[in-house]
């Protein structure tokens, strides 16, 4: 099974490599630990490498940051935004819509991402819950467990 990882899961896993150990967040540990022991590959969304982008410029630190930002987009896979993406959004938007519920347009990408490249979700967000069935998300910045 392959991953893409949610901005909050990239975030945990950019300030584990920076950090020693003792300094890190449980999230940061678990993540970190997740993403060691995978033997099937994780990518990242365009929408989040934007948002990554977003954060590295409203922080005290945007020059490290956007090294770190850098690394990570030279290790793994950067899905892009496609026609197929964009009609999925509209459709998933629209369900969501009249069942009464609303999701951000950021993670309704990312979700529709996923659910595009046939992709578990590892995130911690919850409104994700929104797309399923067909979204299969896990979080691993809960537990330290093989993923």
């Amino acid at each position: 099974m392959a991953y893409l990882l949610d901005t909050n899961h990239c975030i945990y896993l950019i300030n584990s490599t920076s950090k020693l150990p003792y300094k890190r967040t449980t999230e940061e540990e678990n993540t970190l630990k997740a993403v060691q022991v995978l033997t099937e590959p994780f990518r990242i969304s365009q929408i989040t490498v934007a948002e990554l982008y977003y954060g590295a410029y409203k922080s005290q630190r945007v020059r490290q940051n956007l090294e770190a930002l850098e690394e990570l987009k030279q290790t793994v896979q950067i899905l892009p935004i496609t026609e197929d993406l964009l009609r999925l959004f509209g459709e998933l938007k629209a369900d969501v819509k009249k069942r009464g519920k609303s999701i951000e347009n950021f993670d309704l990408m990312i979700g529709v991402n996923a659910i595009l490249h046939g992709l578990t979700l590892v995130s911690n967000d919850h409104v994700f819950d929104l797309l399923a069935p067909q979204l299969k998300t896990e979080n691993w910045s809960t537990a330290i467990s093989k993923p």
